[in-house]
Order: structure tokens, then C-alpha cells, then sequence
């Protein structure tokens, strides 16, 4: 039987999905797939909800990652951590300026009523 032919794969700059779909095409064609240059795909093992009937017909990148001996399963937990927190600060402090900015807008539209009343009164502000 002839030995399976290897092909390299260049993984720099491809999507995470995309870059699986491509090496699960060609391992069933019965390629050897060789992926090289993946330092620009996320493999923090994020995943996105499914509905039921197809919540177990998904696996997590970083879990198989690890199982294969990829040794830095922990570093990507850990700055999937720092990431939230800072995500969690930049939110709150998002939700702090549109409250302020609400509570702005209210006020000068209250002190502009009168010069909005005249403007309407001839036509000028619809």
C-alpha cells in the first residue's frame, strides 16, 4: 500500500473554524496534514453555545490541543482570565459614560426648551 501523502498547511492568518475545516477535509481525503505558523489563530479554547440536540457534537480546540501535548493549555486559561477582567472593566466603565451622557442630554434639553419652542414656532426645527 503506498504511504499517505503529507501536505503542509500554512495556518498563519486563517480563521480557527476555517483552518479545522480545511485539515478535517484533507485527513479524510487520507492526507497526513502537517500544520505549521499558527501563532495568529486563537486556540484559547472558546467555544460558542449550541442548542441541545447538537451540544455534544462539539469539541473544544484547547481541550484537544492539550491531549495531543500542546503544553500551554494554562498560559491561554490564564489570559483568557485577564481578558474578561478587563473586558468586565471596560463595560462597566462603557454603561458609566452612557448613564452620564443620558443624564447630559436630558439636562440641555431642558435648558434649551424655550430656544426649541421659537425654532418650531417659525419652522426652523421640525
Amino acid at each position: 500500500m503506498a504511504e499517505p501523502r503529507v501536505l503542509v498547511i500554512d495556518g498563519r492568518g486563517h480563521l480557527l473554524g476555517r483552518l479545522a475545516a480545511i485539515v478535517a477535509k484533507q485527513v479524510l481525503l487520507g492526507r497526513r496534514v502537517v500544520v505549521v505558523r499558527c501563532e495568529g489563530i486563537n486556540i484559547s479554547g472558546n467555544f460558542y453555545r449550541n442548542k441541545p440536540p447538537r451540544a455534544s457534537q462539539f469539541a473544544v480546540l484547547g481541550r484537544l490541543a492539550h491531549e495531543v501535548g500542546w503544553k500551554y493549555r494554562d498560559v491561554t486559561e490564564a489570559l483568557e482570565e485577564k481578558r474578561k477582567e478587563k473586558a468586565k472593566l471596560r463595560y462597566n466603565k462603557k454603561r458609566k459614560m452612557m448613564s452620564l451622557r443620558r443624564r447630559a442630554e436630558r439636562s440641555a434639553e431642558k435648558k434649551a426648551a424655550p430656544f426649541t419652542a421659537v425654532l418650531r414656532q417659525h419652522g426652523i426645527l421640525l
